[in-house]
């Protein structure tokens, strides 16, 4: 299994971004493009102990932060091997986009977004913002995004500019 989409919006310097991966993927740019809010994005959808609250930094410079502004990551998985991947397939279902008969097709999100209970128009700061996490396109699939995170495991190598720094 890999991350074969990752689309970010109003995250950060991502305000509208989108992008297709393969099964192996490296991430190259210069300082200040996106590289490590990219893995930030990221991890709002994957670590449900990550950051339980957003702040006015982390909206895009273009949008008004709060007042009903959402911050949204969709990530999307593909790739499932059916012989090593048994335990994680019983639970993927819940979790499915693709529909049957293609390769399967999977996706979480994780939207910052105003508590409903209030117009969106009066969400005025972090403490009228919630995030939610959920699979699929259904915001109320939250239990099938925690059953098919436990199985996603994030590994970032360190910058091959720091190696020489980090083997002395």
């Amino acid at each position: 299994m890999y991350i074969s989409k990752v689309q970010i919006k109003n995250f950060r310097n991502l305000q509208d971004f989108e992008v297709q991966l393969s099964e192996k993927a490296v991430l190259l740019g210069e300082n200040g493009t996106g590289k490590t809010n990219f893995f930030e994005a990221l991890r709002l959808v994957l670590d449900s102990n990550y950051r339980g609250q957003l702040s006015t930094g982390d909206f895009s410079h273009r949008v008004t932060p709060f007042r009903g502004t959402q911050i949204e990551v969709h990530v999307w998985f593909s790739g499932f091997d059916p012989t090593k991947d048994k335990d994680l397939l019983a639970c993927a279902h819940d979790c499915r986009v693709s529909t049957e008969g293609e390769p399967l097709q999977t996706k979480l999100s994780s939207v910052y977004r105003p508590r409903p209970n209030l117009k969106p128009e009066d969400a005025l700061g972090e403490d009228e913002y919630e995030i939610v996490r959920y699979a699929r396109d259904d915001e109320t699939n939250t239990k099938g995004a925690t059953r098919f995170r436990s199985f996603v495991r994030m590994v970032l190598v360190p910058a091959l500019r720091d190696m020489d720094r980090d083997m002395q």
